[in-house]
């Protein structure tokens, strides 16, 4: 009974509102689609559909419509709605727009008038992005989707099994939501969802989707993953030109074209509308191209109260044709703002507002009178430069900003800035209740896809059990038995084996093949996100006729601080360059293929425990102790595929004796900072967001003298700085200095010098960027001093994609210089890199040794297999 009382109210406060319904055409009387429709008294926007039809909710009385679209004259009509759905029915004509240019002088080599509005824009736009300190607002939003033929190969996931992607072939899939949105600055959305409808099979569809419009100010410096034509340095990334003038209301608009400089996905191109003196938007109608999508979005403003000036209503749509899958989409949101609350401005042109003097803060502090007076001063001015237009930027930024700085790092994710609730009765409004509130009329092909909605997902449904019993099969068994498979007993517990795949994870020289398998078992509290992971891992080395056994274990006990304990037990062999060594999976195709063996091992036995935790923001302390049995080894096969003789297995100088059997104590203390480090907040953990704050690191690492005369005794200190600086959009410049010495080295092994991030066999899992590539990493170890630095400038445009024609292609260019200075010795080597930091690049370098040239090689660099550099 309580829920069909419920479905009554809501259908009596539903009836409360009239319906207009309304049709915008040209003066020939075609439709005009997509036109904007504002109603001044309700302050609502709406988008008509493809046929220039809309709908409207009002109860009886006056109002006051403006109708408008690109290319056509703004129309104000005064309308009645009487509540005779015979009478309410409205048709208005607009006419196309003749824009004029500016009575201005033009000189030769003069630029073009837009660039003196955009300074201006671009100066105000922080003032714009901070205007409203909060609303409420009724926004209904309706979204299709047009799927073309799809390929018979591809699935998708729904709901833990696999549907075939051409189950989606030639249909339409719609999706209606009506909400209420609370926005509370700076960037707080509560979201309201009172009413959901949909053709999209649940598993697929996402609320947090529907608010993304929503959320995108376009006063911000990106808007959509692109630089925003408003952003300080804009005019590097753009061009801009006048197309007109035209006059409405009392205000005058210009009409900017957006033209990147470059064919770069980042960049977006069309048209922005902007009005004099307050320098808002009053139009927005832009495009992103990607390869194989593109996305065009407009957004029409209105004054929704004195001065301020707010999207009202979206159209968004999107084509994509990629690998064989093409859909087309449309997405439109009405807004209706109610109770807007707008910083109020102290001067006819708005300035944000310094903070109050308080108890606190007695008053203003040197800085933010600085700035105040700065800010003045550039009001004042009739022109501005594009310096100054930037300054001007950055001074609102800072001032609005000086609120809401304070010492929390902690940057909210979209994800958590908009917080969505859905009614108890979203999912079950019926016809009158969407009637009354949908702005839009139902296209044919939108009311097909309501009536198919049961029946295309009992087809999903069918998919699914088909796929579920595919899962059962001997294909299904295979494929796990391959790639392994991770099992879930709970949402606790799991269980996980690698499979095939990781049953002969290593081949080289020493141990010959490893054959056995690596475990994982893991058990997470959902209450607190604690979490205890172990992997023991058991195998057979085919050569040295050894079994390897491997075990760790990590009890995360402080996500929000990163704090856990590992437990390190294993008799395995290790290279002598420790961190620093080639990676494993390089060295065994290369041993296995081309008997190239540049890993050098010893067998090392060891039990050891780490300790991590963030002791303050940015401040990270590791603390380990490990002991350790270390014995040389020599090589025990030399067999490989296409033949060749091996390298001994001796690190540095073939001739130099063997390292003798020994015991090492050793202690290894880490201090890691990076000052105000931002970071978001996921699933109960904090995760570091990238900066271009500089990271210090102070490291001692030293062997006790425990165990006899033969145990490691030694003492190493370091000290390290890197960052990564942007330059511009396209640019980055990193660099990362270390320098350390040994205060006492009275018994060192190899494994304890100082080695160095190397590539000796021209192909690396690491970056390029903090890398020799030239450099023998035994030979130049270091058990005295030493002091490396690593320079590299990456451009998106550097040489080869200043080229028209390989400006779209995804790859960027870059220039290293690597140093290491050593009593004695000194490396230095220069190059130049093409292809994506995170995937991979290819290089050429020239290196020099004691001043005199050393070589010249190609490499390789492939950290995508390897994330844990």
């Amino acid at each position: 009974m309580g829920l069909v009382f419920g479905l009554l109210l809501s259908l009596t406060a539903s009836l409360r509102a009239q319906t207009l319904q309304g049709e915008v055409v040209d003066d020939r009387g075609r439709p005009v689609a997509y036109a904007t429709v504002y109603v001044r008294e309700t302050a609502t926007g709406i988008v008509a559909d493809e046929a220039g039809r809309f709908i409207s909710h009002l109860e009886r009385g006056d109002y006051t419509g403006e109708f408008s679209a690109l290319g056509y004259e703004k129309v104000v009509v005064p309308f009645t709605v009487t509540g005779d759905a015979a009478k309410d029915r409205l048709r208005v004509e607009l006419r196309e727009m003749a824009y004029a240019l500016r009575e201005v002088v033009v000189r030769a080599g003069a630029e073009d008038p837009a660039y003196a509005i955009m300074r201006r824009a671009i100066a105000h736009a922080p003032q714009h992005r901070y205007m409203v300190r909060s609303y409420t607002a009724d926004v209904y939003i309706k979204g299709t989707v047009k799927t073309g033929k799809l390929p018979g190969i591809g699935s998708v996931n729904i709901d833990g099994r696999n549907v075939k992607l051409k189950t989606f072939s030639n249909k339409t899939f719609l999706l209606e939501s009506h909400n209420e949105v609370r926005f509370t600055a700076p960037r707080r959305f509560d979201q309201r969802v009172l009413a959901l409808s949909t053709t999209v099979p649940a598993e697929l569809d996402d609320d947090d989707a529907t608010a993304a419009a929503l959320t995108t100010n376009v006063y911000d410096p990106e808007i959509m993953g692109c630089v925003s034509p408003l952003a300080p340095g804009a005019f590097s990334y753009y061009r801009f030109r006048l197309d007109g003038v035209t006059h409405e209301n009392g205000h005058v608009i210009n009409k900017i074209r957006v033209t990147p400089r470059r064919n770069d996905s980042r960049l977006v191109d069309g048209w922005i509308y902007i009005l004099d003196h307050t320098w808002s938007l009053q139009q927005v109608d832009l495009n992103i191209r990607r390869p194989g999508v593109t996305v065009s979005h407009r957004m029409a403003f209105h004054e929704v109260r004195k001065d301020v000036w707010m999207p009202t209503a979206y159209d968004t749509r999107m084509h994509l044709s990629v690998m064989g899958i093409k859909a087309d989409g449309r997405y439109y949101s009405s807004v209706r703002y109610r109770n807007v609350v707008a910083n109020e401005a102290p001067t006819t042109v708005y300035i944000p507002p310094l903070p109050t003097a308080s108890a606190a803060r007695p008053s203003l502090t040197k800085r933010q009178a600085k700035a105040r007076r700065k800010l003045e001063e550039l009001l004042a001015k009739e022109e501005l430069t594009t310096r100054e237009a930037y300054r001007m930027a950055q001074l609102m930024q800072q001032v609005s900003d000086d609120e809401q700085r304070g010492t929390d790092l902690e940057r909210q994710p979209r994800d958590s800035m908009v917080h969505i609730t859905r009614d108890s009765l979203a999912l079950l409004r019926d016809t009158a209740y969407w009637q009354a509130v949908r702005t839009q009329p139902l296209q044919p092909d939108e009311t097909v896809s309501y009536q198919r909605r049961d029946s295309f997902r009992a087809v999903v449904r069918s998919e699914q059990v088909r796929d579920s019993v595919r899962r059962r099969s001997w294909v299904w068994w295979l494929g796990t038995g391959l790639v392994g498979e991770t099992v879930r007993f709970s949402p606790s517990v799991s269980f996980g084996y690698e499979g095939l795949r990781g049953a002969v994870p290593e081949y080289n020289f020493v141990d010959g093949f490893w054959i056995g398998q690596r475990l994982m078992f893991s058990y997470r509290r959902p209450d607190s996100r604690r979490s205890l992971q172990i992997t023991p891992a058991a195998y057979y080395a085919t050569a040295r006729r050894a079994f390897i056994g491997q075990l760790d274990a990590t009890f995360r006990y402080a996500p929000l601080r990163h704090g856990e304990l590992t437990l390190t037990a294993s008799d395995a062999t290790a290279d002598y360059a420790g961190e620093y060594a080639t990676a494993r999976l390089i060295n065994a195709l290369s041993s296995l293929l081309f008997a190239e063996n540049a890993s050098r091992l010893y067998r090392r036995q060891t039990v050891g425990l780490t300790h991590r935790i963030d002791v303050a923001n940015g401040l990270r302390l590791s603390a380990s102790l490990h002991v350790e049995r270390r014995s040389a080894l020599a090589n025990a096969t030399s067999y490989s595929i296409f033949g060749g003789r091996p390298a001994p297995n001796v690190p540095g100088d073939p001739n130099d004796p063997p390292m003798p059997t020994h015991t090492a104590w050793i202690a290894d203390v880490r201090v890691t900072y990076t000052l105000r480090r931002p970071y978001p907040v996921r699933f109960g953990e904090k995760v570091y967001a990238e900066t271009t704050r500089p990271t210090f690191m102070l490291r001692y690492r030293g062997g006790l003298p425990i165990g006899g005369g033969e145990a490691a005794d030694f003492a190493m200190l370091s000290a390290s700085v890197v960052q990564t600086v942007r330059i511009g959009l396209f640019g980055r410049f990193f660099y990362g200095v270390e320098g350390g010495f040994f205060p006492a080295a009275r018994r060192i092994y190899r494994p304890d010098r100082r080695h160095f991030a190397a590539v000796p066999l021209h192909l690396s899992d690491r970056p390029m960027s903090a890398t020799f590539q030239l450099l023998d990493p035994y030979a130049q170890s270091a058990d005295d001093r030493w002091l490396q630095a690593h320079l590299t400038y990456s451009s998106d445009y550097l040489l080869l994609k200043n080229l028209r024609f390989l400006q779209s292609a995804l790859f960027n260019e870059a220039l290293h210089v690597h140093a290491l200075l050593r009593p004695r010795f000194n490396h230095i080597e220069a190059g130049y890199s093409l292809g994506l930091d995170d995937v991979g690049r290819l290089g050429v370098f020239v290196g020099w040794e004691n001043g005199r040239y050393r070589s010249v090689g190609f490499t390789v660099s492939l950290p995508l297999l390897n994330q844990n550099h």
